[in-house]
């Protein structure tokens, strides 16, 4: 605990001191384009008026509740943006301290949890974004994962059925974590007994795949090339390589078989069924649909913006170039989330087995999503997870320097954000030009062609440096092997 005291208490002097450098982001006034909405809309609710025709942002109104009580008290409305700034800087480096008192609790060796937990809060979401745009959703959506986290490794079950109940209010999709967590206790878990039946496992994959291949080929049919191409351009910029389509497609449903295989693979794995507590998981569900019929009759949905076609969307994120939705999640996630992902798969090869069931769960579910989808920010709440799961993969120091050293690259660009975006609304410019990329550039949809050819040339150097780390320590390996027998 002490240490990870420390680490929370140093993120947020780095948050601190960055912020004092970047700033808030310079549109309307550092409150952004959704954050000027959500603003009017507490102050609406600080003076005891109802929010009218827009279900999509009231049910994610929960997490400003500080703010609502504030603009209750008189706070004037250009404040709120700096006191969700400070907010969320003492919330997310105090989840930084429990993240990595969650490492160490599930026995990762203490300079693994460093490297690791530093690798992770490089990340865009975690360094950058709780204080250039601090009125998200988002942002809460982080600190109630890591809590998720944190009560997991604790044994705390009844906090995680109230995190549960309340993440169905915060982000689409975000509950998906703390429904595995509580249904799968950690002193519950079966990693140890996994029992794997490769002839049952291709039997379900083989019967699943076509059907969910023809529902792809079906969605993927319905776009133009010329709606594909629209999707996020703005000014006349670029975001898609429709001459590349065909091998889009190809990257989609390589993908695609990639979740299906998984999928298999889990239904099929008898300690994935042990891990599984009863009592709990049926708590769990029972707060799930109570917390998700609340919302529907207490939400107008009948009147009103109720969120975007997320599927259309998706979809057309995937085939806009090849592998474009796991580039932006390099980009704005950064390494780690490769290394999760390489588990997840490596696991379902019949490897790793020891991984804990609960965080596999959480990142299978999230997988389908993440795979189609480039806009990371809607599956932000998976990333302590990836960070829990990359710390805890068999990596060697040098890989874990190399992840180190990657996330740093990706972060630099973000000391340069004030003079760049400024310049860039100055002019006028267009949302795919070089400046608004220091920006946009992590939001996977908005991404411009050479933002995207940079971060594949970036992903691909990551992943070739890993594997020549691991070749190394491979024959280093064999070399001790060697001397010890002679």
């Amino acid at each position: 605990m002490p240490s990870s005291l420390m680490i929370g208490l140093l993120y947020a002097l780095l948050l601190a001191v960055l912020y004092s450098i970047v700033g808030h982001i310079p549109v309307n006034e550092g409150r952004g384009w959704d954050g000027q909405v959500y603003l009017q809309y507490i102050e609406l609710l600080g003076h005891g008026q109802a929010i009218v025709g827009d279900p999509y942002r009231s049910i994610r109104m929960s997490g400003f509740l500080p703010l609502i009580g504030a603009s209750a008290l008189g706070v004037p409305a250009n404040s709120l943006s700096t006191a969700q700034a400070v907010l969320n800087i003492i919330l997310i480096s105090t989840s930084a301290g429990m993240l990595h008192d969650t490492l160490r609790q599930l026995g990762v060796a203490p300079r693994a949890a460093l490297l690791s937990l530093a690798t992770g809060l490089l990340a865009w979401p975690l360094l950058i974004m709780p204080f250039y745009y601090p009125v998200l959703s988002d942002n809460v959506a982080l600190v109630v994962s890591c809590l998720c986290l944190w009560c997991w490794t604790r044994g705390l079950q009844f906090p995680l059925y109230t995190l549960l109940a309340y993440s169905v209010w915060v982000l689409p999709g975000l509950f998906l974590i703390p429904l595995a967590l509580a249904a799968m206790p950690r002193n519950f878990d079966h990693s140890s007994a996994t029992s794997f039946s490769p002839r049952l496992t291709l039997l379900l994959f083989a019967v699943s795949l076509p059907f969910v291949l023809s529902l792809v080929i079906s969605l993927a049919g319905q776009l133009s090339d010329d709606e594909v191409a629209s999707h996020s351009a703005h000014l006349g910029g670029q975001t898609a390589l429709i001459s590349l389509r065909t091998l889009s497609f190809m990257a989609l449903v390589t993908s695609i078989t990639v979740v299906v295989w998984l999928g298999a693979r889990s239904v099929v794995d008898s300690s994935f069924w042990k891990s599984v507590r009863p009592t709990s998981a049926l708590v769990a569900a029972l707060v799930l649909a109570a917390s998700a019929v609340a919302m529907y009759l207490l939400i107008d949905w009948t009147n009103g913006f109720q969120g975007p076609p997320l599927l259309h969307y998706m979809f057309m994120q995937s085939l806009a170039a090849p592998f474009k939705p796991l580039v932006a999640h390099f980009l704005s996630f950064g390494p780690v989330i490769i290394i999760a992902m390489a588990g997840c798969i490596a696991w379902g090869l019949g490897k790793y087995r020891y991984l804990p069931k609960a965080l596999l769960a959480s990142l299978v579910c999230f997988l389908p999503l993440m795979l189609v989808g480039s806009e990371s920010r809607q599956w932000v709440g998976a990333l302590p997870v990836a960070i829990v799961v990359a710390a805890i993969m068999p990596l060697s120091l040098l890989q874990r320097l190399c992840c180190l050293a990657f996330a740093l690259l990706l972060a630099l660009p973000s000391l340069w954000l004030t003079p760049a975006l400024g310049r860039a609304l100055g002019q006028g410019a267009s949302f795919q030009s070089s400046d608004w990329q220091l920006y946009f550039g992590r939001n996977g949809p908005w991404m411009s062609i050479e933002t995207y050819e940079l971060g594949a040339f970036m992903l691909a150097a990551f992943c070739l440096t890993l594997t020549a780390c691991w070749a190394q320590a491979q024959r280093r390996s064999r070399v001790l092997e060697d001397s010890e027998r002679t």
